[in-house]
């Protein structure tokens, strides 16, 4: 993906929403393309923003559309999530409007670029005049086994997706050029995965297109893995690959439906990504995805048209994700992706592809084997305005995404090989980005199964991703909070104890006292609360053995409720983790099983620093005892002394009789 450069001009004039293949005909946003007059000659396209958002955008928008027509205004559209229009005007209305008490602010209707790099930037170069080396073994597939995308290895969604986690029932947005939703690998059981396909272009939905966003995007998120590829035919005839090294394209939620929204070519006009945002709030979208940036600048502001649309999707319950832009790691990172409330993704690599393609020297300067999960050199970066960091890293470089061989409609469509090819070599953020929404959609199909059919938040679903992301020893302005991990042993580890520990309060010496229609009256028994109480004095003795400073222990009765609440998360989230296995066993991950995963996820949860003062203050007057102290909840749960093999003698060994069993 690169940033945008920054375009002024017309809009495409009235936005046409066609639907295709099995989606239903439906009607663009209002528009008025009048004639133009000879003062229309000087016209721009503006996006308006008013300042009463409070009320409903279509009484707030009424008045102010009426003036803009009048004055001659052309190519208005009316937005229904955000108090906001845009239209076409002379300089002198818009200067009208701008200064008129009712809006906040009168933005130029800018071009955002959505085009990746692509594979002709390679055609170009110069077969070497020998063979450029012999591919690794393991890079190829076989006609009945083929290989998955590495992304879905090294994201650990395979795992998910064997527990029968694939984004089942959720729905998927994205908004980029254009794509054939009739692609083979778009269909599922007979079905199209699109609920719809809309052009807000207002160049119709198979005019000619780049391809290779769309195409990539919804790769990413649910390609279905019903064809087989043979690299051999995508390769430059320098980078021989053996003929059958098959693979197939399978997305990160290939359970997931989706929303295809094209919003231009190369470049997107900003008011057709407006439309686009408003058309997933209004169409069900539980997740939309953004590979592109606006760079508006400062990024907090209402000129920031994109930022309010997405602020209005969260509101609505919809987790947005951004890629952070492909402009390198140090201070490049822009909006939208620095806003607080989507969750912005960066990009790591995957190797596999280059050894595959001899892409980069990969195979005459390398050894045949790779290590992928560092940061690219092309993954923005870098500290916003707000002082924030990229939330997280996903692969972006490079993975396999589906395309077409109809480059006469899809031009971005080849392969090495110089030829049309129905599969691309897709990188950057901009595919970080919809690797990310396709997790997504995976935990809020986990948190639906176990929660009765509620759907986490975004800011929830934002902290299951960043809490359990894997450290890269690298620094945050660079992986955030690390490296994307789908594995739902880390997910129930780090995040079910998080959820368990919070329903326990309801359970608790507190929650004793409100009865289930929130009447303060006492429900426990006798013997109940007699039991709690001895199980709390026992767990308060141990966590006034703790010492986190000479001669400064734990208070274990100050801290008692919140260490009552961490035993019972974290015994209510291994249970639920067993539950969902189903039976079956779960696979060892870099040499760790999956029980010790679940373990070292909760852990990871409480890692800290603090400086003496402020671990002093922590001790004395804080209800919550010092993270690390925290972590060693594990203690009391004898699935941990079976997972790691901690014997009697051993430091943190607790006899049977000492670990604390609450419910």
């Amino acid at each position: 993906m690169r940033r945008p450069q920054y375009v002024i001009g017309l809009s495409a004039g009235a936005s046409i929403l066609c639907a295709l293949a099995s989606a239903a005909t439906v009607s663009a946003a209002t528009s008025s393309p009048g004639p133009p007059g000879p003062a229309a000659q000087a016209a721009s396209p503006v996006i308006v923003v008013l300042n009463n958002q409070a009320a409903s955008p279509a009484s707030a928008e009424s008045p102010l559309i009426s003036q803009v027509k009048a004055a001659g205004g052309t190519h208005v559209i009316g937005y229904s999530s955000v108090a906001s229009f845009a239209a076409t005007v002379t300089p002198a209305e818009a200067a009208t409007l701008a200064a008129n008490p009712a809006v906040a602010s009168v933005v130029p209707d800018q071009k955002v670029s959505v085009a990746p790099p692509t594979a002709s930037q390679f055609l170009a170069a110069p077969a070497p005049a020998s063979p450029g080396g012999s591919a690794a073994s393991g890079v190829c597939g076989t006609p009945s086994k083929p290989l998955l995308p590495e992304d879905l290895i090294t994201t650990h969604a395979v795992q998910a997706h064997a527990q029968g986690i694939t984004g089942a029932g959720v729905t998927v947005a994205w908004i980029a050029d254009g794509l054939d939703p009739n692609n083979p690998d778009f269909i599922r059981a007979g079905k199209s995965i699109f609920k719809s396909y809309v052009d807000f272009s207002g160049n119709g939905p198979s005019t000619q297109t780049g391809g290779e966003e769309a195409f990539g995007d919804a790769s990413m998120i649910a390609a279905q893995g019903n064809q087989t590829y043979d690299l051999s035919n995508y390769v430059n005839a320098a980078y021989p690959l053996p003929k059958n090294c098959d693979i197939k394209i399978e997305g990160m939620a290939p359970g997931a439906s989706l929303i295809g929204l094209k919003a231009g070519g190369e470049l997107l006009a900003n008011s057709s990504i407006l439309q686009s945002i408003d058309y997933a709030i209004t169409h069900g979208a539980n997740v939309i995805n953004e590979s592109f940036g606006a760079n508006v600048y400062s990024d907090n502001n209402a000129r920031d048209t994109i930022q309010l649309f997405d602020d209005a999707a969260v509101r609505h319950g919809i987790t947005v994700t951004v890629s952070t832009g492909d402009a390198g790691i140090s201070g490049t990172q822009g909006s939208p992706s620095t806003d607080p409330n989507v969750i912005s993704a960066g990009a790591s690599t995957d190797f596999q592809s280059y050894e595959q393609t001899g892409y980069a020297g990969a195979r005459p300067f390398s050894n045949g084997k790779w290590v992928s999960g560092n940061i690219s050199a092309l993954s923005s970066g870098g500290i916003s305005q707000r002082g924030q960091v990229p939330d997280l890293v996903a692969p972006g470089e490079a993975d396999w995404a589906l395309c077409s061989t109809n480059t006469a409609i899809f031009t971005e469509c080849a392969g090495y090989s110089g030829k049309p090819s129905p599969i691309v070599l897709f990188g950057g953020t901009s595919e970080a980005s919809p690797v990310t929404a396709g997790a997504a959609a995976l935990v809020i199909q986990a948190f639906r199964e176990y929660h009765h059919g509620v759907s986490p938040s975004p800011a929830l679903v934002k902290q299951f991703l960043t809490s359990t992301a894997g450290d890269l020893g690298l620094p945050a302005p660079e992986q955030g909070s690390g490296l994307l991990n789908a594995d739902a042993a880390v997910n129930y580890g780090a995040l079910g104890a998080g959820l368990g520990h919070e329903v326990s309060h309801g359970f608790d010496a507190d929650g004793a006292l409100f009865d289930a229609n929130g009447n303060l009256e006492n429900w426990w028994t006798k013997a109940d609360m007699d039991h709690f109480k001895a199980e709390a004095k026992k767990l308060a003795d141990q966590y006034s053995t703790y010492e986190p400073l000479p001669g400064l222990h734990i208070n274990g009765e100050q801290t008692s409720v919140e260490d009552i609440a961490d035993v019972a998360g974290l015994a209510t989230a291994w249970d639920a983790y067993r539950l969902s296995l189903r039976g079956q066993p779960a696979p060892v991950i870099d040499g760790f099983t999956a029980e010790q995963r679940f373990f070292l996820g909760f852990a990871q949860n409480f890692r800290g620093k603090y400086r003496e003062a402020a671990l002093r203050r922590q001790v004395v007057t804080a209800i919550l005892p010092p993270t690390p102290y925290r972590a060693l909840t594990v203690r009391n749960l004898d699935a941990w002394y079976s997972a790691f093999g901690v014997k009697p003698g051993q430091k943190l060994y607790l006899a049977p009789a000492n670990r604390v069993t609450i419910w």
